[in-house]
């Protein structure tokens, strides 16, 4: 017999026969040890499953690095700088984007939001797999001259607005004046996007990027970051220092962990 099986099992037995009572009283303090224990890892599993989920649905909503310029400036050749990212190892695809603030209306109701403009095909995130209403569909549709747009649950609670609805964009590059009207554009609410995060689901419109250039004035080449894609996920911060090194002023390549570095802080609080 093992030592510790004989230890406990002269511990736990009595040859006294007042010693029932006490017997009890070790049980129910194991007993306690153990359930507390279990309670103990239960919750460190909870946490750490919600911790997996929010860390799997931010890396699914947002693109795994960008290539941005100090300041915010546009990129003006954003097409020359896709096919340099393009040619770096481990990266599978670059993309660019254009997004800006506007204002977004359908009915009386009207909200603030980042108005993103991306290919007809979706942009690098899980985005277009996550239409719980509709399609993601930003081109021109078919039973109307006007072009797709896509928006988040919450934004469309907020707007009170449905597939099919017309949806109205405000654009403005200066404050608006009786000599600096802001530009507007009218679009169908083809698809809405539901990622379980609210704060996304209330974030980010999507519309063609073309579209994005005329509403933002931007020139055809023009755009405000570029998107890329890593092979994989742990190649996300090896891909980030070394195009640092290789990127040159006044362009700066920042990872998902920089961009939404308060989310991950967050979870790993």
């Amino acid at each position: 017999m093992r030592f510790e099986l004989h230890l406990s099992r002269r511990y736990f037995s009595s040859g006294r026969k007042k010693g029932g009572f006490l017997n009890f009283i070790k049980r129910i303090a194991i007993g306690g040890v153990a359930l507390g224990s279990a309670g103990l890892l239960i919750a460190l599993m909870i946490v750490h499953g919600f911790k997996a989920v929010i860390s799997d649905k931010t890396l699914f909503f947002a693109p795994n690095l960008t290539i941005e310029t100090y300041g915010g400036e546009r990129i003006l050749r954003a097409d020359t700088l896709v096919q340099w990212a393009q040619q770096q190892a481990n990266i599978e695809e670059a993309m660019a984007i254009v997004q800006a603030q506007g204002m977004i209306q359908v009915g009386e109701h009207i909200e603030g939001s980042f108005i993103k403009g991306v290919p007809s095909a979706g942009d690098l995130t899980g985005v277009p797999s996550l239409i719980n209403k509709g399609r993601f569909e930003v081109s021109r549709q078919d039973t109307s001259s006007k072009y797709g747009l896509v928006i988040g649950a919450r934004l469309a609670r907020n707007l009170k607005a449905e597939v099919g609805d017309i949806v109205t964009l405000y654009a403005s590059n200066a404050l608006p004046s009786a000599e600096q009207l802001p530009t507007l554009r009218q679009f169908v609410l083809t698809g809405i996007y539901q990622t379980g995060i609210e704060q996304f689901d209330d974030v980010t419109v999507y519309m063609d990027i073309e579209q994005a250039r005329l509403l933002f004035d931007f020139a055809p080449f023009e755009a405000s970051f570029v998107e890329l894609k890593a092979k994989r996920q742990d190649l996300i911060e090896p891909i980030n220092q070394s195009m640092n090194q290789a990127i040159t002023f006044p362009y700066y390549v920042a990872s998902i962990y920089e961009s939404h570095a308060n989310i991950f802080a967050w979870i790993n609080l």
